[in-house]
């Protein structure tokens, strides 16, 4: 118990209201622990293949993208199909990720063929629209972890 000094020596004890108080915060920051059932299903853990709506307005009129989430692996191809080597250089193309991620999650599009070349001549608002469904290839965790090496 906190106690503060009154007059010369004599130590007072806290109040009940300031106890009650301190009670009550206590209570406050202890987080009420939540146990989970343990999984059982694995097809829980595959990637969820609904399809998702990506609505557009541009000059007037509205564009509709149907796309699905990208499995891990499909992440991975992109990743893979991205990067260059050559005269002893890494490069890593980000539109050449996201060209291939786009040609992998969309379902269908007022845009056909999906290529590279496609995509080159889009306007920006709708490329930008398009990459935002797009998972970032190296996730902030990734990205420190490099910095740190």
């Amino acid at each position: 118990m906190v106690t503060e000094k009154r007059g010369p020596g004599r130590p007072r004890g806290k109040s009940q209201v300031e106890e009650e108080a301190q009670d009550q915060e206590k209570d406050s920051t202890i987080e009420e622990v939540v146990e989970l059932e343990e999984g059982t299903d694995p097809s829980a853990l595959y990637a969820d293949s609904s399809e998702h709506i990506l609505e557009l307005l541009l000059k007037g009129k509205k564009w509709t993208f149907y796309y699905r989430d990208m499995t891990w692996g499909e992440k991975s191809e992109c990743i893979d199909a991205a990067q260059i080597w050559g005269d002893g250089d890494f490069k890593f193309s980000i539109f050449r990720y996201y060209a291939m991620a786009l040609q992998k999650m969309l379902v269908r599009s007022p845009i056909r063929p999906m290529t590279e070349t496609t995509l080159k001549k889009l306007s920006r608002e709708v490329g930008e629209a398009l990459i935002s469904i797009v998972p970032t290839p190296v996730e902030e965790s990734e990205v420190q972890a490099i910095k740190k090496a």
